[in-house]
């Protein structure tokens, strides 16, 4: 009885997980800091954890759907000093290369570099017709997706602290 139900909770489960994958992301989903428990994986390009080199101050997620999506933006990084990339946007390019269904291995080997050099990342965002994705300027009412690319430099926010106290 016991593996008879249990065999039917994971059936269920199945395929109410075939059918998340192939629907559209609403708003919301596009926004939430907390994404599907099935997510495929979650890895941090913060730094090269002991290569020498840096990240972005961003943590990816790769969904079931193979997108790319923000999931956390660090305190003091590159990403967060900048200001336009928020969570829930999605990864679609690295300097000019198209990374959409991209392994977060391949990203991360994109993304680091040594500190203080650049990386140019091409982001979508769900926004309002009308709305500079960059700004958040409100112009009409029809949601579309909107790209946009941000020209972020690599290091940690200890980087970026020193780099302030020496202007100083």
């Amino acid at each position: 009885f016991f593996q008879q139900e249990e065999r039917e909770r994971t059936a269920r489960t199945a395929m109410r997980g075939a059918r998340d994958l192939h629907r559209a992301p609403s708003r919301e989903d596009l926004y939430s800091s907390q994404r599907s428990i099935d997510s495929v994986a979650s890895r941090s390009l913060l730094t090269g954890n002991g290569t020498g080199m840096s990240g972005v101050g961003i943590f990816f997620q790769q969904e079931g759907d193979g997108k790319v999506y923000v999931r956390t933006i660090v305190s003091g990084g590159s990403a967060e000093r900048d200001g336009r990339v928020r969570v829930g946007d999605v990864m679609c390019g690295v300097d000019g290369r198209d990374v959409i269904g991209e392994p977060v291995s391949v990203l991360r080997s994109l993304l680091l570099g040594h500190e203080g050099s650049t990386v140019v990342l091409t982001f979508a965002r769900a926004v309002e017709a009308g709305m500079d994705a960059e700004t958040s300027d409100m112009n009409s009412g029809n949601t579309v997706i909107a790209k946009f690319d941000v020209e972020l430099v690599r290091g940690s926010p200890e980087y970026f602290n020193k780099m302030d106290s020496a202007r100083k």
